[in-house]
């Protein structure tokens, strides 16, 4: 079980959609001593299984509608997919890369560190205005604004 536990560990710091898949697959891993064998092969690699499960995804998306763009898969069939990949007798044949894997990681922008509070230039706050600023409350007839 150490060696499992190793291997779950090493997803934590990949691909978000392998961390999720890791914390789906535990469960079975830790269940089925004949996953947990064939799970520990050094060939079978996360970011292989990733391959796998997008090519299997982009499969059933095609069996649905021919040129959709997205799928909708819960997570009992994406561990499925999963397992699927790890009980295979021969590593699956290399399919295209999970296009996941090929966007740009975006790093999140640096805290301003302005007080939130502060007027912006030319912003005048509820303090700058004095009583003598406030318009009267009843105008009188000869202040008619229309005439």
């Amino acid at each position: 079980m150490e060696r499992v536990k190793e291997k779950m560990e090493e997803a934590k710091g990949m691909d978000a959609s392998i961390q999720c898949i890791a914390i789906l697959l535990r469960g079975k891993i830790e269940s089925d001593e004949k996953l947990r064998e064939m799970f520990l092969r050094p060939e079978f690699t996360w970011e292989k299984m990733l391959d796998f499960v997008c090519h299997k995804a982009k499969e059933a998306r095609d069996e649905k509608k021919k040129g959709a763009q997205v799928i909708c898969a819960s997570d009992a069939t994406v561990a499925g997919w999963a397992a699927e990949f790890f009980q295979s007798e021969e590593l699956p044949q290399p399919v295209q890369a999970c296009a996941a894997k090929s966007k740009p990681k975006i790093e999140a922008p640096a805290p301003v560190k302005e007080k939130p509070n502060a007027p912006l230039p030319n912003q005048i706050g509820l303090g700058d205005i004095s009583p003598e600023d406030e318009p009267e409350e009843n105008p009188t007839e000869e202040e008619d604004p229309d005439e």
